[in-house]
């Protein structure tokens, strides 16, 4: 029997939903111990055809199967108008809470200013689509100021420059991003570069088909490595267009390319995506920033697309070199009013009212649009990484994950070397004081390693240019200590 429920025939589970009032993907999935891409892909069809109708949350409601014809028309409006209501009355509860509490002299978080808005679910965009997911590179961006649905196309777009507070919604952008690619495209359409510097967010990914090399990148010393071979690769690429060309062809970019070449010639469009690149930039500004200018002034016409991430929204951060490259910009909410210009050249994210709420900036149909974030779960996350490590074999770029690798280890040797100065122990005895003491300044050097003013002044100068110190900072007294003890330890040995 539970061989029979497994192999359950796409006409019984169509035959299920039309005997019910409400069905939900999960539901589905447990109940048939169907595939997850079977299921929604069904559901999306479902939904195109009119049969189903998305009703909030993750609930689908079947249109046709209990009532029809006016009786029908009636009871979506009962259910319409009950549900506004129902949003209504909450709105009002959180608000007249929000400001009992505001007289009582509490501080309102953004978190509980969101329960006035009703969050968008990323599987009512994904889902639908009637067919706009086969051109381009789609992904599900949210809700529009007048309750449209808004995607994104990264073909167009180019690359994304993402800025923000914390906690206002960057990452859960980046996962429904990830969700949609996973969703409608697979690993031979679309591959996937993540770095996640804070190991955190993107740790549900590992090993999964769609990732490039079948890891997360975390250290810099991989991220440097991966930004070095998707610009040997983008030459590569732009090497094969000027072939077809040469051969009476004339292609111009990946769209082109693929349009000529038989099937397993194609070439999969890559997307490098990283939560947190802040991290990157204070460890090895210059490295990263080359890397980042070169690829987005002309990887977009060879599939290549950039997509970072970061709280820090800072001009030391997001420089005006790497913005002038990013035609395409996001704010979430910030806290004063420089911050959205920093990101945007404009203001105006300084006054979102709540976590999930954005700015976009980019192609005109997106120019300065105030949107609601979709949001993935965990569990949705969960699932369809599962039918993706189910339905497709783990092909990773071997010569990527070569080149990574041992360029990785070249930069790891090259730090290993020390400074281009002849002091190299007091160097490395300095640097051991300074992360035992937590913070860096020329002054506690030359106090506790017995060094004069100059040298000193060169140990911190050498600790700035390796990223293990961050840079001068007028308003500070100290600088901040960026590298850990177990990187310590990794580089140099014992710290003992």
């Amino acid at each position: 029997m539970a061989e029979k429920e497994q192999a359950a025939p796409t006409g019984r589970i169509v035959a299920y939903i039309k005997e019910q009032r409400e069905v939900t993907i999960p539901a589905l999935q447990r109940r048939f111990s169907a595939d997850y891409f079977t299921v929604a892909r069904l559901v999306r069809r479902l939904v195109d055809d009119g049969e189903l109708k998305f009703a909030g949350g993750v609930t689908y409601t079947v249109t046709g199967a209990v009532q029809d014809g006016a009786v029908q028309d009636k009871a979506e409006e009962i259910a319409r108008r009950r549900a506004s209501l129902e949003e209504r009355r909450q709105q009002l509860i959180a608000r007249a809470m929000k400001t009992l509490r505001s007289e009582d002299g509490e501080d309102v978080s953004p978190a509980e200013e969101a329960e006035e808005h009703m969050t968008v679910r990323a599987e009512e965009l994904v889902v639908g689509g009637d067919g706009r997911w086969e051109d381009g590179l789609l992904f599900a961006v949210g809700r529009g100021a007048g309750g449209e649905l808004v995607y994104g196309d990264l073909s167009r777009l180019a690359h994304i420059l993402i800025g923000g507070g914390a906690g206002m919604g960057k990452s859960s952008f980046l996962h429904t991003m990830i969700y949609s690619f996973l969703m409608h495209y697979t690993p031979d359409e679309v591959r996937l570069i993540l770095c996640d510097p804070k190991r955190t967010e993107f740790t549900l990914y590992e090993d999964m088909p769609h990732l490039l090399t079948g890891e997360v990148l975390s250290e810099v010393e991989q991220a440097i490595p991966a930004l070095r071979w998707a610009i040997v690769e983008m030459e590569r690429r732009y090497g094969l267009f000027a072939e077809k060309t040469a051969a009476g062809e004339p292609v111009r970019d990946i769209a082109g390319y693929n349009a000529v070449c038989a099937e397993g010639e194609r070439l999969p469009r890559i997307v490098i995506i990283v939560d947190e690149f802040a991290d990157l930039i204070l460890q090895a500004k210059r490295d990263i920033e080359d890397c980042i200018q070169r690829l987005a002034q002309k990887s977009r016409a060879a599939g290549i697309h950039l997509v970072l991430a970061t709280f820090m929204t800072s001009v030391t951060v997001m420089t005006g070199a790497v913005k002038c490259n990013f035609p395409t910009r996001v704010a979430f909410r910030v806290y004063e009013e420089l911050q959205s210009r920093v990101i945007l050249d404009e203001r105006g994210a300084e006054k979102l009212p709540v976590r999930g709420d954005m700015l976009m900036k980019g192609t005109a149909d997106l120019q300065g649009r105030r949107i609601r974030a979709a949001y993935t779960s965990r569990e949705e996350l969960a699932m369809a990484v599962s039918a993706a490590k189910t339905n497709y074999p783990r092909k990773f770029h071997k010569q990527a994950q070569t080149f990574i690798a041992r360029t990785g280890q070249e930069l790891i040797g090259e730090r290993r070397g020390g400074p281009m100065y002849p002091e190299d122990e007091s160097c490395i005895k300095a640097l051991k004081v300074v992360i035992e003491a937590g913070e860096a300044s020329i002054c506690l050097v030359q106090r506790r390693c017995g060094v004069g003013y100059n040298h000193a002044a060169k140990i911190i100068e050498w600790m700035e240019d390796m990223g293990y110190v961050s840079r001068f900072d007028e308003t500070m007294r100290t600088r901040a200590v960026l590298i850990t003890k177990e990187k310590f330890e990794k580089l140099y040995g014992p710290l003992g």
